[in-house]
């Protein structure tokens, strides 16, 4: 009798640490179901003249930020952009780079489906995404057209209302494409620019887009840079020493930028 007492005892705390076990796999599912749908942009806090860039998106219509490599331009605009379509002040985040420096005047004109172009071409730029948005929730929100990757040829007769447009390495796009891009403004948008006037990858002899509009919208005063247009473009020049990536990486920026 009494050792029927304890089997059932047994079997009880083991149907108890069963339900237990249960109930923790269940609750670690809810957690990584709540992780995978939503943002993580606390870890990011900007540093130095990143908060001049942070500062100029708040203002102004476009803003222009011309930094040398390893700057975190592209993530500081990509932690914003997430920041306030968050916050639900923008409908979509447009993010836009030139797929290569092949065929890149002849605006309009690509072989093949955008879907196919962009798998290769928008890897890196998924990686900076991952740093503040699970992978599932950026294909979800991409699905929706909430976030939307694409390259200058997919948006002819495009008007980008309640957005914010961000156009990546401007250095590699012509000046007609630039203005292809910076046209596309609609209600409520805000446009992010970002490019390297020191980088010269170009395979092609061709005017350079960035350097274009830069000369376009700033004027130069004791060696330094400033917005002509301020409230409608905002300008900032981030330099060799803001670089974050690593020292060797500054080094090499500083080597051959001469600072």
């Amino acid at each position: 009798m009494a050792g029927k007492n304890r089997d059932r005892v047994k079997d009880k705390q083991e149907r108890r640490r069963e339900r237990q076990l249960h109930g923790e796999i269940a609750l670690a599912k809810d957690q990584q179901k709540t992780f995978e749908n939503d943002y993580n942009l606390d870890w990011f806090v900007p540093e130095g003249l990143q908060m001049d860039c942070v500062e100029s998106f708040e203002k102004n219509t476009y803003t222009v930020v011309d930094a040398d490599s390893g700057s975190g331009k592209t993530s500081v605009a990509i932690w914003w952009a997430l920041h306030q379509k968050k916050l639900g002040n923008f409908r979509q985040i447009v993010f836009i780079k030139n797929p290569t420096e092949v065929g890149d005047d002849q605006i309009g004109f690509l072989s093949g489906s955008e879907s196919d172009k962009l798998m290769a071409h928008m890897d890196t730029t998924k990686r900076i995404f991952h740093h503040f948005i699970p992978k599932n929730k950026l294909e979800s929100d991409m699905s929706a057209d909430r976030i939307r990757m694409t390259i200058p040829n997919f948006l002819l007769g495009a008007s980008l209302d309640h957005a914010i447009v961000i156009v990546d390495e401007g250095q590699t796009m012509s000046p007609s494409t630039i203005k292809l891009l910076t046209e596309r403004c609609g209600v409520y948008t805000k446009y992010i620019i970002l490019g390297d006037s020191k980088q010269t990858y170009s395979v092609k002899k061709r005017p350079d887009g960035f350097k274009d509009f830069v000369q376009r919208v700033t004027l130069e005063h004791q060696g330094l840079r400033f917005s002509k247009y301020e409230p409608m473009v905002g300008y900032v020049r981030m330099g060799a020493e803001s670089n974050m990536r690593s020292d060797g990486s500054k080094f090499i920026n500083k080597l051959y930028s001469g600072d």
